[in-house]
């Protein structure tokens, strides 16, 4: 498992650099959550999601439970999944360092910045959202 976590960071790495040269903005911190070794964390950090970005951090947190299943399951395929899900919270973080409002009152906002991200991942990944939820439903949600 050390191997295969050390081989996922290295390609979350890589995905932050390519992504910084396409867009010059730098690259947020990041950090792989275990939910084995801090399932509060995981909670607090994550919810549900694989993925989620902290604007007031400029730091993004990832699931490493979910990228190692996917890994075992199709490493090729996996960078794939990958490729979208990086992309999608580093534009999250172009949009915050570009001034986007992220929160307002009510979250009627919320949509719109989440639909654009969505477009910039496909642009930025080269993975469409349709590849993304067969992706998402072959390496993590089916049994």
């Amino acid at each position: 498992m050390k191997m295969e976590v050390v081989e996922i960071k290295e390609f979350i790495s890589s995905l932050l650099d390519e992504y910084t040269q396409k867009i010059t903005i730098p690259h947020p911190t990041w950090e792989l959550l275990d939910p084995e070794k801090e399932p509060g964390e995981v909670v607090f950090k994550l919810g549900v999601a694989f993925a989620s970005y902290y604007p007031e951090e400029e730091k993004m947190y990832l699931n490493q439970h979910t990228l190692l299943r996917a890994w075992r399951r199709n490493p090729e395929e996996a960078k794939r999944f990958m490729r979208f899900l990086v992309a999608e919270e580093y534009w999250h973080h172009v949009q915050h360092i570009r001034g986007v409002i992220f929160f307002d009152r009510f979250y009627q906002v919320r949509p719109i910045i989440e639909r654009q991200a969505r477009i910039s991942a496909e642009q930025l990944s080269g993975v469409s959202r349709d590849e993304m939820w067969r992706l998402t439903w072959e390496l993590v949600l089916r049994r």
